[in-house]
This record gives structure tokens, sequence and C-alpha cells, in this order.
């Protein structure tokens, strides 16, 4: 039993595939202590076993955990002053999750945003305990800039935790009326911005150096490399893959059913090039199950470790680059937007039109039509 008593509660231990997760339940019931492991054990199990890495399960089960957190009773004045604020930003977060965000196909990535806006907030208001009426413009465009400052990530990834934050607010503003109105979210423009395309030369570099490691991790990341430059699939999507479920030989292609493993919902096929069909095949005498036997978490640890040996200060250079340099390679070869759009799984074609500036020949060849 992973479980042992304690003054204030129960003290957990769980090792699940490598990976020790220790926690307090702060709940003198043992029955309600021994759901909670049962519950956790469960979820984490499932959460990397989808590709989350350990520090989303970890938030995960701190947020488990916090709910049997007994609040210390506060003088009353305090306490009166409090009520008048309405939800904290962590209530109206857990409301929004468990309405909303828990039916979409990867929960925990949508309960790792919430978390790392709540500590945003936290930051930038300079408060342990931000309130769901804390949320102002000027607030949230700071606590952007905190997550871009904390977590290294660029102003398209932050573009995705507005996003999760707007749908908060508003879940919050027109199902629950918690607030009066919804707070302006600022998002960062991403039409006619950056688009990370991969060289051939970067692409020779990179296989070159992750073969060079002699390791089996880093043989697969090379493979997992390639493989998304030729399919334009997302990280996820491809570290999902199973033979016996997606990989089509006989149809030539990859296929894509499970709208739980799809970002848009939408089964979609993409087709072999000879190179992905010659890694499948290859990969399967060794791994008759997954293609890539990775979490997500493992994947993203060996790309920083080849960037930081190859010097590659970029942060835009990473797997979903490999989407971009997919797209890219298809403009440039002058396939039309409506069959990349299919390709790449965008639900409208405006998403695709962010490459139709890559290739200016390609227009003019189109035009040249008419001569």
């Amino acid at each position: 039993m992973s479980l042992s008593t304690r003054t204030n509660g129960y003290y957990c231990q769980l090792l699940i595939y490598g990976n020790r997760f220790n926690f307090l339940i702060h709940t003198q019931d043992a029955t309600a202590a021994s759901i909670v492991e049962k519950t956790v054990k469960h979820h984490a199990r499932q959460m990397l076993e989808q590709g989350a890495s350990v520090e989303s399960v970890e938030l995960y089960i701190k947020s488990v955990v916090a709910e049997f957190v007994k609040p210390k009773k506060m003088a009353e004045p305090k306490t009166v002053s409090i009520k008048t604020k309405g939800l904290t930003f962590k209530e109206a977060a857990d409301k929004a999750f468990n309405k909303h965000f828990s039916r979409l196909g990867t929960p925990y990535h949508y309960r790792t945003h919430l978390n790392y806006l709540e500590e945003a907030a936290r930051k930038v208001l300079k408060n342990n305990t931000p309130y769901l009426s804390d949320m102002t413009a000027p607030v949230i465009s700071d606590m952007r800039d905190q997550l871009v400052k904390d977590r290294g990530i660029s102003q398209m990834t932050a573009n995705r935790y507005m996003a999760t934050l707007r749908k908060m607010l508003n879940i919050m503003h027109r199902e629950l009326n918690a607030i009066s109105s919804v707070p302006y979210v600022k998002m960062a423009s991403e039409v006619g911005g950056r688009l990370r395309v991969i060289s051939k030369e970067e692409e020779q570099a990179f296989v070159a150096h992750a073969l060079s490691k002699g390791t089996e991790t880093y043989r697969i990341v090379s493979e997992l490399f390639l493989f998304l430059l030729d399919t334009g699939l997302r990280l996820g999507e491809a570290l999902y893959l199973t033979y016996s479920d997606n990989i089509d030989y006989g149809g030539n292609a990859i296929i894509l059913r499970d709208p739980s493993k799809i970002k848009n919902k939408k089964p979609r096929n993409i087709p072999l090039t000879k190179r992905v069909r010659e890694i499948l095949q290859r990969r399967q005498g060794e791994y008759p199950d997954r293609p890539f036997p990775l979490t997500h978490h493992r994947a993203e640890m060996y790309m920083r470790y080849i960037k930081r040996d190859l010097k590659i200060d970029d942060i835009e250079f990473c797997y979903h680059a490999c989407r971009h340099t997919f797209a890219s390679r298809l403009v440039d070869k002058g396939v039309d937007l409506y069959r990349i759009q299919k390709l790449l799984g965008h639900k409208s074609i405006k998403t695709t039109e962010k490459y139709a500036h890559l290739n200016t020949d390609v227009l003019q060849s189109a035009v040249d039509a008419l001569n």
C-alpha cells in the first residue's frame, strides 16, 4: 500500500512509469484518502500515456490535493472583505475546467494552462490569492508578458494561453454569471507573423548530431524529426500513432481517426512519402506497437539537448516548426492551399492562408497562365 498515516493526513507515494510522485492528502478519513490515491494514480497514468510532462502531472496532483486543505479561519473584517471580491482565480478556473475543458480531448493540456495563468496572476498582482475580479485588461496584458518571461514561450504560444483565459472568462460571464462583463484579452498578431521554416542544412545538422550520440532515444528523436517534416503532423498526433490503428501500408497512408487524439476532432489521411514509409517499416521491426515510444515531455527534452549542443538559440526552432516546414515545402512545389489545409487538418482555410506569402514565384506562375 502506498499510503501511510501522518498526524495531519495520509502520505501517498506513487511510482508510475519510473516517475515518483509524493504528496500529502489532508484528511483523516482512510476511505477518502484511498479513493484519492486510486483516482490520482489512474489519471496520472493516463496523462503520461498521452504524452503529458511530469510537471503537468504534478500540477494536476497539486490541484486535486488542494481540495482537501481546509482554509484557515480568518478574522471577521478580512472575511467580509474577501467575500465581496467573489471567486478566486483558482475557483473560477476549477469551475471552467469542470464545465468545459475537462470534456475536451486533452484536458490536462488546459489544466496546465490554467495553473500557469494563476501563477502568472500571483506574480503580477503580488498576491498569493488572485481573484476573478482582478482580471482587467492591463493585468491580463502583464500576465501575458509574465508567461513569456517565465516559460520562455513565443508570442504565438502565449496566444494559446490567452485563448484558454478568454474562454474561462466567457464561461464565468455567459454561463455562470460570475462577472458582469468580459475584460479585453489582447492576442498577438499571427497573420503575416514569423513562420519558422527549417532549412535543409538545419535538417541535416539536426539528424547528424542526434545520430552521432549513438543512443536509442536520440535515434528515435532523429527519425521523429524527419517523420514530422514529411507528414506535417503535430507532435502529439505522431506520438499517439499505433501500427494497428493508424498505419495503412496498402493505402499508403497514415489514418488519424480517434477524435480524442486530434486537435480539431476531424479525422484525416496523410499519404506516406518514401522516406516516411521506410522509417515506419524500419521502426516496426524494433517496436511493433508504436513507431515513436516516447512521452511528449521526453521528446521535448531531447529537442532541447540537441539545440543546446548545436547552439541553436531560437525558441521557434521546435517540433511545430516541422509542421510549418512541411507546408512551406508544399507551397514551394506549387500545391494549392486547399489541399494543404486538408493535409494539415485546419478547420478554416484562413489558418492555412498564412503560408500563401511564402513563395511569390508560384503566384506569378498562376497569373502567367492567363498570358
